[in-house]
């Protein structure tokens, strides 16, 4: 029994080899705090700066792609977003857009990069984005944008679907949600 004990108790008397804290509430201090911004990071995103005004229904647009969008999950995000309110879409390079286009929609996307919360490496997010949808004639129907939070920099490491999810609502129906 005493021998049973000894070898149970051996590794953690041994530094290195505890399991156990010195501080258990240092500990807990540190795990929450990693749960708290891994939230923050990972949380809501929402549309800033837009603007709309009154347009027929939109059920097919064209997507003018941008190459100097770094992030490649933008288009294919975009898209599924507006598949999401029914609206067909397919994305041309600027001077491939067809002229039957009845409604077009360009984008722009800037991205930064930094390690995520209890991420091993450095990695992309996208930083700020903006979407302009036009009628066929160019004039503005609809903007909308979406930015870091500058204090708690709020969703930072989220989707680029969930960045711009909010956008595309805001663009097609005149709301956030």
């Amino acid at each position: 029994m005493l021998r049973t004990s000894a070898l149970a108790l051996g590794p953690a008397l041994l530094a290195g080899c505890s399991a156990l804290s010195v501080n258990p509430v240092f500990e807990v201090a540190k795990i929450t705090g990693a749960v708290v911004a891994s939230t923050i990071a990972t949380g809501p995103s929402s549309a800033r700066n837009s603007v709309y005004h009154e347009h027929a229904a939109i059920s097919a647009l064209c997507v003018e792609y941008n190459p100097r969008a770094p992030d490649p999950d933008f288009a294919p995000a975009l898209q599924q977003e507006l598949k999401l309110h029914e609206i067909d879409s397919r994305v041309y390079e600027p001077a491939g857009l067809p002229a039957s286009c009845g409604f077009r929609l360009s984008y722009t996307a800037a991205i930064e990069w930094d390690v995520p919360p209890m991420g091993a490496g450095y990695k992309p997010y996208i930083r700020e984005a903006t979407l302009t949808l036009r009628d066929a004639h160019g004039s503005v129907l609809a903007s909308s944008a979406y930015g870091l939070d500058s204090t708690f920099q709020m969703g930072k490491w989220a989707t680029s679907r969930s960045k711009i999810a909010p956008m595309v609502t805001q663009l097609v129906t005149g709301f956030d949600r």
